[in-house]
């Protein structure tokens, strides 16, 4: 049992370490010197994150733990430095730890031209992404939302494939655009709730903004509509997704692993952590909307991942279709699908960053991302192979593997769901589940067990001499082994037969907003929350 009072340094070294830690590397000669740095930094926040995630498990509170309060920026401006972690952020929190430190292990393994400001950015990302999940102020919040796209931003356009100019625009201006409507509502809203504090003027603390919930919706439409414009893009939801292929497709696979499993999350996480909360009444009224997005998003990306030839943009587009049903449970709004969610963003997360770095092995020995020059791999590489395998089963959603539990809760909740007023989304999203299984049975035909082409298809605007180039740099790299998936195979399987060991992280929290949304009087919930 670790003391109390140490815990809230544990959990500020995990999120500061890696940030200080990139300065270290900028300044630092030697790029071998600066790789172990990186791996030892990352290792030491995974394992600060590793004991606070089993300090909470003694009590899967509802309440903030850990938490860290700093002064505010005056007496009447409550805004300051408030972090800590809750049941809607822990295992999104420990996912980005364990993800990062993959990320920043494996690089060298998966990309050639690493140094040490690559290895600093990375840092950068993973503190800024820690950031996110742990801020208890709206403000802070927003600050490492911000903090955290710059990284990603030089990593694609410096570090990325030959189309990485125009994907690296489409990401700055989708994210800008988002990130200024959501400014705006953040300082609305901040406005709106010190408007019950006396001698407060601002106020963007988590407690004081639910608490002020029930002045917000008889604000104007568009405040709650910069919010949610803002997340949507993130997610990304249909139609707001046209930047992230091209970003997934023509960045290094040591960024792809932020940007696919981790930095999609900021937006379904603020769904459930601030649009709901604070907007109850609009979100009811929009519900349907949003579900019919949901469903688009699934659908849609699982017709093109279907049709596509480029291996990492059938990710990409499988990933949007997976985030559909995250936002479709969310938009369900019933303590089954909301579980469900709130599990599939963790589930999301580890199938998609073992489906990018298995995939990044793959691009290691043959550079075309066409799944049609690839093949053969399952004789030459068999562990490998079968854990590529596994993940994407988890990724269709086999039973016995995490992501059989998260869209199971999905459905069924969406199922029952008063508020979607129909079964018809669910039927929708389940028809979904099975063109999933095409293609991704398709992906692993053509790339682990069929016989490639004898000649390069150069899909993606590389010449046959740039493929050639990519081949000889990546020949120094030692031939990856497949441990590293390994684990993330060992959670998957975990999560499949222990569910509710994982789900209880987020139960309790899950409960205090549903009665928190009955004392606003927003809409009644179909289930009764369980206090207990």
């Amino acid at each position: 049992m670790v003391p109390e009072f140490i815990l809230p340094w544990i959990l500020n070294l995990s999120m500061w370490i890696p940030l200080m830690g990139s300065l270290f590397l900028f300044l630092c000669g030697s790029p071998k010197r600066g790789r172990i740095m990186a791996v030892l930094f990352s290792t030491l926040s995974l394992v600060f994150t590793v004991v606070l995630t089993l300090q909470f498990m003694t009590n899967y509170a509802a309440s903030v733990q850990f938490d860290s309060v700093g002064s505010a920026l005056s007496e009447s401006i409550r805004l300051g430095y408030v972090v800590g972690l809750d049941g809607a952020s822990i295992l999104l929190f420990a996912m980005t730890s364990f993800i990062g430190w993959v990320a920043i292990l494996t690089a060298p393994k998966v990309f050639a031209r690493t140094n040490n400001a690559f290895y600093g950015l990375l840092l950068i990302l993973l503190g800024a992404s820690l950031g996110v999940f742990a801020a208890q102020d709206l403000f802070l919040f927003y600050v490492f939302f911000e903090l955290a796209l710059i990284p990603m931003a030089f990593l694609l356009g410096i570090w990325g494939e030959e189309e990485r100019t125009s994907a690296t625009y489409t990401f700055v201006i989708y994210t800008l655009v988002g990130s200024l409507l959501m400014l705006v509502g953040v300082l609305t809203i901040g406005f709106t709730a010190a408007s019950l504090m006396e001698g407060v003027s601002f106020t963007t603390h988590f407690d004081d903004l639910m608490a002020a919930a029930h002045l917000f919706q008889e604000l104007p439409f568009w405040v709650f509509g910069s919010f949610l414009f803002a997340f949507a893009i993130k997610i990304p939801l249909f139609p707001f997704h046209s930047w992230q292929a091209n970003a997934y497709a023509q960045a290094p696979i040591p960024a792809v692993l932020f940007m696919a499993p981790i930095m999609v999350k900021f937006g379904s996480y603020a769904l459930v952590r601030f649009v709901i909360p604070y907007f109850p009444v609009l979100f009811a009224q929009v519900t349907p909307w949003i579900a019919t997005l949901a469903v688009i998003s699934i659908l849609y990306g699982a017709m093109i991942a279907i049709t596509a030839t480029d291996i990492k943009k059938i990710l990409a587009f499988s990933s949007l279709s997976h985030m559909g049903f995250i936002v479709l449970g969310l938009a369900a709004w019933n303590e089954t699908a909301i579980q469900g969610a709130m599990l599939q963003m963790v589930n999301h997360g580890l199938t998609t960053a073992a489906l990018f770095l298995g995939f990044g092995y793959v691009l290691v020995s043959n550079p075309s991302r066409n799944l049609m020059d690839h093949g053969g791999i399952a004789s030459d590489r068999p562990v490998l192979t079968t854990m590529i395998v596994i993940a994407s089963m988890a990724s269709v959603g086999l039973p016995g593997l995490n992501g059989f539990v998260g869209e199971f809760m999905i459905l069924s909740g969406a199922f029952d769901s008063s508020h979607l007023g129909t079964t018809l989304y669910a039927v929708l999203a389940a028809i979904a589940v099975i063109l999933a299984a095409m293609y991704t049975l398709r992906l692993l035909k053509f790339t682990l067990f069929g016989t490639p082409n004898q000649t390069p298809s150069e899909p993606t605007g590389q010449t046959s001499d740039q493929l050639l180039d990519q081949a000889d740099a990546h020949s120094a790299a030692q031939q990856p082994k497949g441990w590293v998936l390994s684990l993330f195979v060992l959670l998957m399987i975990w999560i499949g037969f222990q569910s509710p060991t994982f789900t209880s992280f987020s139960k309790n929290w899950t409960s205090s907003i549903v009665e928190h949304i009955e004392q606003i009087g927003s809409f009644e919930p179909d289930f009764e929350p369980d206090n207990e």
